[in-house]
Order: structure tokens, then C-alpha cells, then sequence
């Protein structure tokens, strides 16, 4: 297993597709990204949004979440689980599967087509 650590944070659009999963805090877009991209998770939550964010992708089945006093080899431990047990990837794949067939366009458009045509405006 090969391990790759940057002295400064890469462009996730370019590191995603290299990886077989992703260890971060749980912030949104960071979530976002790498379930769009189909990559199991290891969490490491610190605020509550982290959390929150952390136990819905651990409920999906995508990622495993750490919290507290986590150690060096309670981490290793995980990082082995969600590379090496390949119902993280599929349920991953399946996600961002699904995500891509509802379309990732911002529903703004939507939004105000159907409130104009509400009020009659559209």
C-alpha cells in the first residue's frame, strides 16, 4: 500500500482519482468530493458539522468514523478496514453512482423557473 503525503494540500480534483480512499476531518466539500468521486472514507471529526458529516457517511456504509482520543494504531487499523474490505468501495461506487444520476447542476435554475411559473410569471 502506498502512501503519498503532501507539504501542501493538493487539488482534490487531481489526487481523487488516484486514491483508494481518503483520510480527512469530515469537513463538507471534502465529503462531498470524495463520495462523488466513488472513494471509501476514514473520518477524523473534530467540530460537529464533522461529525454529523462523519456519521451519515458511516451510516451510508462509505467510511468509518474515529472520534476522541484516537491512537496510531486505531487509525492504522481503519485505514487497513476501509481499503481492504471492498464493501466500503462498492457501497463508495454505488453512491456516486447514484449522486451522478440525480445531476450534480446547481438546482438554483430550478428553483426559480418553479417559482415563477407559481406565480404565474414564467
Amino acid at each position: 500500500m502506498g502512501l503519498e503525503v503532501h507539504a501542501t494540500p493538493a487539488p482534490l480534483h487531481e489526487v481523487l482519482p488516484r486514491v483508494s480512499a481518503v483520510l480527512h476531518h469530515g469537513g463538507l466539500l471534502t465529503c462531498q468530493d470524495a463520495l462523488t468521486t466513488g472513494r471509501p472514507q476514514l473520518l477524523l471529526p473534530r467540530y460537529l458539522e464533522q461529525q454529523l458529516n462523519a456519521q451519515a457517511l458511516q451510516r451510508m456504509g462509505v467510511g468509518i468514523s474515529l472520534s476522541g482520543r484516537v491512537t496510531v494504531q486505531a487509525i492504522s487499523q481503519a485505514v487497513h478496514q476501509v481499503v481492504a474490505d471492498p464493501r466500503f468501495a462498492k457501497q463508495a461506487v454505488y453512491w456516486a453512482k447514484t449522486l451522478h444520476g440525480r445531476g450534480l447542476a446547481s438546482p438554483l435554475s430550478a428553483i426559480v423557473q418553479h417559482c415563477l411559473a407559481v406565480l404565474g410569471a414564467g
